[in-house]
């Protein structure tokens, strides 16, 4: 199960995390690909995340999103960034075939009994995968909640996919 965590900040960038359907072996956890824009801001670089997606697609049951409402503090530029790679990443699922399943940000933290806080998502991780050397920095909150999200779909969406209820 594919966990992603959408952003594009490059000081909290998004982040991906592929589990086993146990949820016992964090396979891979990794930033979203970025890019610039002609001005230099980051953006995702859709082509390189459509290409990994591709290559591990048979082994993605489900990719559970996080669909995040926006954050008021944002410019609009940014924001509107994010909203594009809130939008761009399910796409790109979807296109592939791969099953989505969106859940915002309040519903799936008080499932996993996480909060807001980052540093209790990346104590969770350590707890989760403690062999991992992937949450060690404070900015890899995002790699974190990706690694959260997965376990979420493993819990709670990955009984359902063979009834037809997510989304492919």
């Amino acid at each position: 199960v594919l966990g992603i965590d959408p952003g594009v900040s490059k000081t909290s960038p998004g982040a991906l995390a592929l589990v086993d359907s146990l949820g016992s072996k964090l396979i891979l956890v990794q930033y979203l690909p970025l890019s610039q824009d002609r001005k230099g801001r980051a953006i995702l670089d859709e082509t390189s995340l459509l290409g990994f997606l591709d290559l591990w697609r048979d082994q993605i049951a489900l990719a559970v999103i996080e669909d995040p409402n926006s954050h008021g503090h944002e410019g609009r530029a940014s924001l509107w960034r994010f909203a594009q790679v809130c939008a761009q990443v399910p796409t790109i699922c979807r296109c592939l075939g791969i099953k989505t399943q969106l859940v915002k940000p309040s519903t799936w933290k008080a499932s996993m009994g996480l909060s807001k806080d980052k540093k209790q998502s990346l104590e969770w991780a350590r707890n989760a995968f403690p062999d991992s050397e992937s949450f060690i920095r404070i900015k890899d909150h995002g790699r974190a909640e990706a690694a959260a999200l997965a376990i979420l779909g493993i819990k709670q969406f990955l009984p359902v996919i063979n009834l037809g209820r997510l989304r492919a």
